[in-house]
């Protein structure tokens, strides 16, 4: 989708005599009700006060007109609202299990890659068919209960449908404190809305390679593409790799 970012003169011109009107029609006299205030404001301007409020901050973004969209079949429509529907409950999530089978290798690391996007925190052990287990604490965690980490589990769904053979399994708990849970594999009928992993790179990753590469002249960074396995079948996703310039 695409919106109409480019600045309106006009309006923020508008914005500022309206200030200024306001300011003063407040100095000179008392307003009975707010409607009162409201329709000498706008009547200032030869508009009504629906008119005006309206028309105020058309050219912020989240009133920018839409000028370009691209089209959804009923289809994929119908899958994208469907995998919403999970994404709401895995915002009341306490703990999310997954269990992937038969991972194809790119598969496999475009999941590992929305963890470590999402700044989730899990725990990953390889079964003994040679999938693996994926452990993920929910927002409702006591030590992660925030909006953000609720937005970024739910936001990590969509990847888990590009595995071939996998089974989510995720304690709910509703405001009702009630304790629930959602159960779905493979063959639950959602499959994906999209086809490519972002390459977007969160600011604080940015800034960290900048300022390390500034202050550690003799190495050079880059982004790491394996994860490291780790005694007792853990494994490490590190964002960077460091080698040093002179012995490598």
């Amino acid at each position: 989708s695409e919106f109409d970012t480019s600045p309106d003169e006009t309006l923020i011109e508008l914005r500022a005599r309206v200030f200024a009107r306001t300011s003063e029609l407040l100095s000179q006299q008392r307003f009975r009700t707010l409607g009162d205030y409201h329709q000498e404001v706008a009547g200032s301007f030869e508009r009504t006060p629906e008119l005006l409020a309206e028309e105020l901050y058309n050219d912020l973004p989240d009133f920018q007109p839409l000028t370009h969209f691209r089209p959804l079949s009923p289809e994929r429509l119908l899958h994208r609202y469907n995998t919403a529907q999970v994404q709401g409950l895995l915002l009341h999530c306490s703990e999310l299990h997954l269990i992937i089978r038969k991972a194809e290798p790119a598969a496999l690391r475009q999941l590992f890659k929305y963890l470590r996007f999402h700044q989730l925190m899990a725990d990953i052990r390889k079964n003994e068919d040679g999938g693996y287990r994926i452990t993920v604490d929910g927002p409702l965690n006591l030590f992660y209960k925030t909006q953000k980490y609720g937005l970024n589990l739910a936001n990590f769904f969509p990847a888990v449908l590009h595995q071939t053979e996998w089974e989510l399994t995720a304690e709910i708990r509703q405001k009702n404190r009630r304790q629930y849970q959602l159960t779905l594999d493979q063959t639950c009928g959602i499959q994906p809305y999209f086809h490519h992993f972002s390459a977007y790179v969160p600011e604080e990753i940015k800034l960290f390679q900048q300022t390390f590469q500034e202050k550690a002249p003799d190495w050079r960074i880059d982004p790491a593409e394996e994860f490291v396995p780790l005694e007792g079948e853990f494994y490490c996703f590190p964002d960077f790799t460091l080698t040093h310039l002179g012995t490598g």
